[in-house]
């Protein structure tokens, strides 16, 4: 055991039904029993049983085992198996708690493994005795093994939260200094061993040490336990190279170098005695004890060279450097490379890449069949009917031979009507159709039925109360989106109804004839006439015939053609491709594939092209049947041009007769077959008219509704308002003053029943003073003056996490718009790097506030209110619903919150324009506005740091703009919070939420995609404007904040040349949006949460509540978010805030929503009360960075400072300085006093 070194848990690992969920793949997706390789599923499914079991890390060396096989399937089922399918879960437990990461392909597994044997070698190397040079070697050498695993981990790419590039090589390196350490500890017990060798051993752990910290320091995952140790191990090792070099020196009688690096050592172990938090004791130990040495042969060398050797002492950069020398790498293990006798699993499983391409070749096929032979031999059908039916064949010919019989294909129509329906099928489709229409037309005047009602209503109120106090929006406005959607309604029906009537008039020419089919052959043969037997020429005769003939050739080669594509059809099934490159592939399987599994398709090219030619005789076959059919073509147009030319000569009257019977007949079965056709289309169209009709007509019965309620409350208002102004008016005659309110129990006033006379009588206001009646005002204002708020829907959560996505998915669902609230996306011509929702995502939702300022524009809160608030009217004018997203919080508390910045559109009227001395001022150093403001108002000036100069700022500004005290505005918003919902709409809030290890992936991913799909020119698009700007912008300003330039910076400046700093500034870009995502999170709880818990005050009835929606797992998304989130925000625009009956969040992730002991903790600042903790507490013995007295704001944070170790210890310090001056005060008394005498 090594008390004073890390150890790496093993990480753990969830259970899980491996072997159903491998055999349910090898059912769905190869052509083999699972039962074969049941042996092979038992072996996996029994090493996942035991890794995953709580017994395993009993056994180090048994679990090493395990690992090894287990990584061996696991690629052995990588390289048969679908690389997606199922998910191994692991935790992590780098961090205080364990973390959850998920592996979902197979080589995420294999890395997963590896990186638990890295764990095991650490925890076998903790085994080892430390007092035993066999001990120290073997720990040595497992931990080499395991800094090898953490390397070969990373070979594999980003895998997860324990996976970061980051965190991998602080593993690495920890390990590796733990190894060097090891070795520098053995060298140390050699007595024989040179001390230079002991620096140099020294000098290498502490750079090791240093590598690891710097890559903690970037990662999310290592805690600071660690990073203390790491801290305190580098100086550690320093200080004893210093130390070491200092004897070194001492041996060479070079006395004032002994002191320099004796001097360097304590400093470096001083150094390290500022970061023993939370660090192992055993460490602190061993650093004490060094500092001791140190300290002591210090004291001894100096005093020994200041008294005896006299030797100057240098600078201790003036010394020569200590080169390190490792005596470690990191050692992949061999096992990772030799998989030894473990057996390989499903060694007769056919690869999941094989079927794929198999199943590739075989729809590749399968067009080759339809292209080939199916297409063309329905083409050359649809052309000899076409032509046949051109020349009027076989038509005129059995006029001429059958003149009494009925004709075969007159007999076939009858028949194929009559199994149609017929009639019958006629007059109840269009029956059925005509109660559709007229359900339509009823579902029509139902709609205009309540647009008139509403008009109505709203006509009436206004004419009875006045346009200046019935002061919503007229019918014509509020129902106009309603208006058009029902002239769009009515054109499209009108559409509809002119079809019937074509369908009724067709069916009118040809019912007749439908009566005469389906009466059957009798009918047929009384309406078609008869016509004489004629005795036709020889001539005649012979066309005829030779016509027939031909005839019956061009029925016999349809039927050839048809027999050929049974005949191919049979062929197909039975020479199938699949099999053929299956059994290809097992014969030699090195043949078409490389050494990691992957086919090379374009080698068995030659299999497909040796099984399609099975058909080089029936395509020769098919351009035969072609070439048949045009020949014979050719001789039908000749023969039967020849008839015609007889034909006309040759025919009598009755002749005629029956030929134009015959042919109505014809075209009635031609216009039968049409009419059923758009009859089944009529039906649809009806169909989804009235399912969409009925949407609009449920939209209309909650705008009717909706408008109703509007209407009593602002007639409630308007009633109540005239009370109010005699309240008022009965105070403004009152000439006696107010006194104070008595300290008696008042009646409880109930709301709901109205102001009744007890409480506006003049003893009223007697017995509760002027607080009350303030109170009362306030209640008047804010409960009944006001007018109804409207809805909004506000998304909010990390950047990254499909924010856009939600907004388009709601939108569709809600009938809403969209309103940016993200302060970069304003911005023109930077889609990428500011994440803009693509144009061709939008589905054709509007977005408003977005895409619209130039670079070198200001762009303040205040014109955003402006543009955001006069979107949100607009959108509420057309009856649609607003959905405010994005990230800059600032921009998303204005929209949604009263009183959160001075100077909105309401009060633009009001503000004056700053002098040039007020703007100097403003510009000017922190001290000046501190003192001004101190000057103006007092109060406010004692809630800030005499420092901060923002805050000092603005609130300056304030005053100077509107000459109203900043304190006095604070005191009535909090007042108003009170009193009212600080909320300003009626609000939905959703919180899409995604767990941290699987954003922070998600968002490196997005960074990499940005990069390859033009990030990179948007950037150097910015620079080159930023290079022609003079003077140049300032980077926290404007546009330049946007993530990704300034990250870039360094890369463009240096000629876009330099690869280094074009990677550094990727991954910079990387850290700083999972900074923001991380900012964002705070914000959302610490801030949005507070203010948002205010609402329980008034039950949520003007919502509040945030609902959160997971977006951890993509392939849940329709579930998690866009089904639930749809289902909460029509509950809310239905029923209200209060009609919501959706949980907050899934259960899984309660503990995500802050409680309320939470929000109480943060909101202790932040009520009326707390203007009594507005002071300055300046500490007499601390001070700051600048060497100014320390100054705390408020009692809480004064109490926090009193009870800090930083502030005991300066009076501990200063108490022991008193009491040296007073001491020596005392000592030059008594010397005064001596000499005196």
């Amino acid at each position: 055991m090594f008390a004073n070194l890390i150890c790496v848990p093993l990480r753990l690992l969830d259970p899980l039904n491996i072997k159903d969920a491998l055999t349910e793949i090898i059912k769905k997706d190869f052509f083999q029993p699972a039962s074969a390789f049941l042996d092979d599923l038992n072996r996996i499914q029994q090493l996942h049983n035991y890794i995953s079991s709580e017994t395993s890390s009993s056994d180090l060396d048994a679990l090493e085992s395990a690992l090894y096989e287990y990584y061996y399937l696991v690629g052995d089922i990588s390289s048969k198996f679908p690389n997606t399918g199922l998910t191994v879960t692991w935790y992590g437990t780098l961090g205080h708690k364990p973390v959850r990461c998920l592996a979902s392909s197979w080589s995420e597994v294999q890395g997963s493994i590896v990186h638990q044997l890295g764990s095991l070698y650490c925890q076998k190397a903790f085994k080892e005795s430390q007092y035993t040079d066999e001990g120290i070697k073997a720990a040595c050498s497992y931990f080499k093994l395991s800094a090898g695993c953490y390397e070969y981990v990373q070979t594999i790419g980003v895998l997860g939260r324990d996976y970061e590039e980051t965190t991998l090589q602080c593993l690495q390196w920890l390990m590796l200094a733990q190894a060097q350490e090891l070795t520098w500890n053995k060298a140390i017990s050699n007595i024989s061993m040179k001390n230079t060798v002991i620096a140099r051993l020294s000098i290498k752990v502490s750079e090791m040490y240093a590598n690891a910290l710097e890559f903690a320091d970037k990662s999310d995952s290592i805690i600071l336990d660690w990073i203390n140790q790491f801290k305190v191990k580098k100086r550690h090792f320093s200080a004893a190279a210093q130390y070491r070099m200092s004897i070194v020196s001492l041996d060479a009688f070079e006395y004032g170098k002994q002191v320099a690096y004796l001097k360097e050592a304590s400093s470096f172990c001083s150094e390290a005695g500022k970061y023993k938090r939370y660090v192992n004791a055993a460490v602190i130990e061993d650093l004490q004890g060094l500092t001791t040495m140190v300290n002591e042969t210090l004291r001894s060398a100096q005093k020994d060279n200041d008294l005896v050797y006299l030797k100057p002492v240098p600078n201790f950069q003036d010394l020569p450097p200590i080169n390190g020398v490792s005596m470690v790498n990191a050692e992949v293990p061999k096992r990772l490379h030799e998989r030894g006798d473990i057996p390989k699993a499903f060694a007769t499983l056919l690869p999941f890449a094989i079927i794929q391409v198999a199943q590739a070749f075989k729809e590749r096929y399968e067009q080759f069949i339809s292209q080939s032979f199916h297409i063309p031999v329905e083409a050359l059908t649809r052309m000899l009917v076409k032509f046949l039916t051109d020349n009027d064949l076989p038509a005129s010919i059995d006029t001429l031979q059958k003149p009494e019989s009925l004709p075969d294909s007159i007999i076939h129509h009858s028949q194929e009507i009559m199994s149609i329906g017929g009639i019958r099928l006629m007059e109840s489709s269009m029956s059925e159709i005509s109660k559709l229409a007229a359900k339509a037309h009823d579902l029509i005047q139902s709609c205009e039925e309540r647009l008139r009602m509403e008009k109505y209503e709203d006509n009436l109120m206004r004419e009875r109360e006045g346009s200046a106090r019935w002061n919503r929006l007229p019918s014509q406005v509020a129902a106009g989106d309603f208006t058009t959607r029902l002239g769009k309604m009515k054109e499209y029906l009108e559409r509809g109804h002119q079809s019937d009537i074509m369908i009724g008039d067709n069916y009118a020419s040809i019912r007749k004839f439908l009566e005469i089919y389906c009466a059957g052959q009798e009918a047929l043969i009384k309406a078609i006439p008869r016509s004489t037997l004629s005795n036709l020429s020889s001539a005649v005769a012979h066309l005829v015939a030779e016509l027939r003939d031909l005839l019956r050739e061009a029925d016999s080669l349809e039927k050839s053609r048809h027999r050929f594509l049974s005949s191919i059809n049979i062929k197909a099934r039975d020479h199938s491709i699949l099999p053929a490159i299956l059994n290809e592939f097992k014969k030699n399987p090195e043949q078409y594939q490389d050494s990691k599994g992957n086919i090379d398709t374009t080698k068995l090219e030659a299999v497909y092209e040796r099984h399609i030619k099975f058909f080089s005789s029936d395509l020769k076959f098919l351009e035969n049947l072609k070439e048949q059919q045009i020949e014979l073509e050719k001789k039908i147009h000749e023969a039967n041009a020849g008839f015609s030319q007889a034909r006309t000569v040759d025919y009598d009257k009755s002749q005629r007769k029956r030929l134009e019977v015959l042919q109505s007949f014809e075209e009635a079965y031609a216009q039968y077959l049409d009419l059923v056709s758009n009859l089944n289309l009529a039906s649809k169209f009806y169909g989804d008219f009235l399912e969409k009709g009925s949407v609009v007509l449920r939209e209309l019965d909650e705008f009717l509704y909706s408008r109703r309620e509007e209407a009593r409350e602002l007639e409630i208002s308007i009633h109540n308002s005239d009370k109010f102004s005699e309240i008022e008016h009965s105070m403004s005659n009152s000439g006696s003053s107010l006194p104070a309110p008595r300290g008696q129990k008042a009646n409880t006033w109930d709301t709901s029943k109205g102001i009744n006379s007890a409480h506006t009588s003049p003893r009223f206001f007697d017995e509760y003073g002027e607080y009350m009646i303030l109170r009362y005002l306030r209640y008047m204002k804010n409960y009944v003056m006001t007018q109804p708020k409207k809805n909004i829907i506000t998304i909010v959560g990390t950047t990254g996490v499909g924010k856009s996505q939600l907004s388009i998915d709601l939108a569709k669902a809600i009938n809403g718009e969209i309103i940016n609230a993200d302060s970069m996306q304003v911005y023109k011509r930077i889609p990428i790097i500011s994440n803009k929702h693509p144009i061709k995502d939008r589905k054709g939702v509007p977005h408003h506030v977005m895409d619209h300022v130039e670079w070198n524009e200001d762009y303040f809160i205040h014109r955003y209110s402006e543009e955001a608030n006069a979107a949100i009217s607009d959108i509420h004018s057309r009856g649609k619903t607003p959905i405010i997203i994005g990230g800059t919080h600032y921009y998303l508390q204005n929209l949604i919150f009263k009183n959160k910045t001075v100077g909105e559109k309401e009060d633009k009227e009001t503000l004056k324009k700053l002098s040039a001395e007020e703007q100097e001022l403003l510009d000017g150093p922190v001290e000046a506005i501190f003192q001004r403001l101190t000057e103006v108002d007092p109060v406010i000036s004692e809630k800030f740091h005499p420092q901060d100069k923002r805050k000092l700022r603005r609130a300056l500004e304030i005053f100077l703009t509107t000459r109203q005290k900043p304190s006095e505005i604070y005191y009535e918003q909090k007042l108003d919070e009170i009193e009212d919902s600080s909320l300003k709409f009626n609000s939905l809030l959703f919180w899409l939420y995604c767990e941290p290890e699987t954003l922070k992936e998600r968002l490196d991913k997005r960074v990499d995609a940005m990069m390859d799909s033009g990030a990179l020119a948007e950037i150097q698009e910015m620079n080159a404007f930023y290079q022609r700007e003079d003077p140049r912008p300032d980077c926290t300003n404007g546009v330049w904040q946007v993530i990704g330039f300034k990250e870039f910076l360094p890369w463009l400046e240096s000629g876009q040349s330099n690869p280094n700093l074009f990677q550094e500034g990727v991954e910079r870009m990387k850290i700083r949006t999972r900074q923001y995502a991380k900012y964002q999170v705070k914000w959302i709880k610490k801030l949005l949460g507070v203010e948002l818990n205010k609402e329980a005050r008034f039950n949520f009835k003007y919502g509040g509540k945030m609902y959160l929606l997971d977006a951890t797992d993509l392939n849940q998304w329709e579930a998690n978010v866009g089904t639930r989130g749809c289902k909460i925000a029509e509950q809310f625009l239905t029923n209200g805030p209060l009609g919501v009956v959706e949980p907050q969040a899934p259960v899984a992730l309660l503990s995500i929503l802050p409680t309320s002991e939470f929000y109480e903790e943060f909101n202790s600042n932040k009520t009326i009360k707390s203007v009594s903790n507005w002071k300055h507490f300046e500490c007499p013995v601390c001070k700051d960075s600048e060497g100014k007295p320390f100054i705390a704001v408020g009692d809480d944070n004064w109490k926090v400072h009193e009870k800090s170790r930083r502030h005991k210890k300066q009076l501990g310090s200063a108490e022991r300085k008193r009491k040296h001056e007073e001491t020596l005060a005392k000592f030059k008394k008594a010397k005064e006093e001596e000499n005196a005498a």
